[in-house]
């Protein structure tokens, strides 16, 4: 989950994530690393997936094709998990 954080921060310092989306983001990230916490993996799953969706949802609109690419694939290697 910190990869992901991280390479969620990584384009937004390059510009390729707006910081509006960026934010959205975040919470689907803290949100999921919460319920994992506390066991919850279906909710954990569902917040990864919230995610996954959402990054689709705003590419090219507020998200760089390549950091879609990069965010999406590494978020489904975490559902794999």
């Amino acid at each position: 989950m910190a990869q992901l954080q991280a390479l969620l921060d990584y384009y937004v310092e390059q510009g390729l994530v707006d910081a509006a989306t960026a934010g959205q983001l975040r919470k689907h990230l803290d949100q999921a690393t919460e319920k994992l916490a506390q066991g919850n993996v279906a909710a954990y799953r569902s917040q990864l997936q919230a995610f996954v969706d959402q990054v689709r949802d705003k590419t090219p609109q507020s998200v760089g094709p390549d950091a879609s690419a990069q965010l999406v694939a590494e978020a489904q290697l975490l559902l794999a998990a």
